[in-house]
């Protein structure tokens, strides 16, 4: 079941129970723009564009860490910016994580990506 997160003091307490994403990895990422091209070749925008994000746009990622047994799922919803590095040189660790929330938008931010969303919902996975 998917938990809502509604505010900073929802994010303190599951970065505490993740360990501050200590020995974390990207394990799994799937987007979904909310774009698509329907069959007269027009690109239709989902259920539309408000205040420039895409309403129907998610984001579910998948992390892992050596410290903790469990693995966390978020599901960001409304994506207002998403940007992800890949490389072979790096080696999907998550450094210098951070997730806050900044009075309209979550943002979670590493070395390897930067994500800012209106809605943000997370669950555990054994």
């Amino acid at each position: 079941m998917w938990i809502n997160i509604t505010d900073t003091k929802d994010i303190n307490l599951i970065v505490e129970d993740y360990d501050n994403f200590h020995d974390a990895i990207i394990e799994k990422v799937k987007f979904v723009s909310g774009m698509k091209v329907d069959d007269a070749g027009s690109i239709v925008f989902g259920s539309g564009i408000d205040d420039f994000f895409f309403k129907d746009s998610k984001l579910i990622m998948i992390i892992s860490s050596q410290s903790n047994n469990s693995k966390i799922i978020f599901k960001f919803e409304e994506l207002l910016d998403f940007k992800y590095h890949f490389s072979s040189k790096l080696d999907n660790i998550l450094y210098d994580a951070t997730l806050d929330y900044r009075g309209y938008r979550f943002h979670f931010k590493t070395d390897l990506f930067d994500i800012a969303a209106k809605k943000l919902l997370y669950k555990f996975q054994d």
